[in-house]
């Protein structure tokens, strides 16, 4: 099982916030997104539908985590107008 987990990416990795910042430069702020801004498709049956049968078959909290995954995954797949030099 440790071979897997290693192969895996699952074991720590030293991070040093510092070497980050002297070796990348200082992070800009980003842009703040409204979730107005952020297009869910709920004008189609058949989300409609899968998030009827969703909400019927998670818990409250498995459903808002799956809601905040789409929304960070929407945000993030847009241009990244806030992070130079990423296309």
């Amino acid at each position: 099982m440790a071979n897997e987990v290693q192969a895996n990416g699952w074991t720590a990795v030293p991070v040093s916030g510092k070497q980050i910042i002297e070796t990348r430069g200082p992070i800009s702020p980003p842009d703040p997104v409204k979730i107005e801004d952020v297009h869910f498709p709920l004008e189609d049956p058949i989300i409609v539908e899968a998030q009827s049968f969703v909400k019927r078959q998670l818990s409250p909290e498995a459903y808002n985590h799956s809601m905040r995954v789409y929304y960070w995954g929407t945000i993030f797949q847009a241009p990244m107008h806030t992070f130079p030099g990423c296309d």
